[in-house]
């Protein structure tokens, strides 16, 4: 990406509120570099969060319909089985 472009990029985000840009200067008073604040984008997640909590929850609901009742006391009651008659033809 060009420098161009960056800057571009970031005189966007800054006109659509997603960060602050703040310019330095030096002790001579020439221009130094910008500090980049992102106090917007952050208040926007924010905004955000609760719709991403929901979806959070809606997916683990899903996944819980679609996951077999007991799959995983069953699995274990399988291999300690195997490991019961392993033990046994061993002897």
């Amino acid at each position: 990406m060009s420098e161009t472009t960056l800057q571009k990029h970031i005189r966007d985000l800054e006109a659509q509120g997603f960060l602050r840009r703040e310019q330095q200067t030096t002790a001579a008073g020439d221009f130094g570099s910008n500090i980049y604040h992102l106090d917007g984008l952050v208040r926007k997640l924010k905004k955000l969060a609760p719709d991403f909590d929901d979806e959070r929850a809606e997916r683990e609901a899903a996944r819980q319909k679609t996951e077999r009742p007991n799959a995983r006391a069953n699995a274990r009651a399988a291999a300690a089985k195997q490991r019961a008659t392993t033990a046994k033809t061993e002897d």
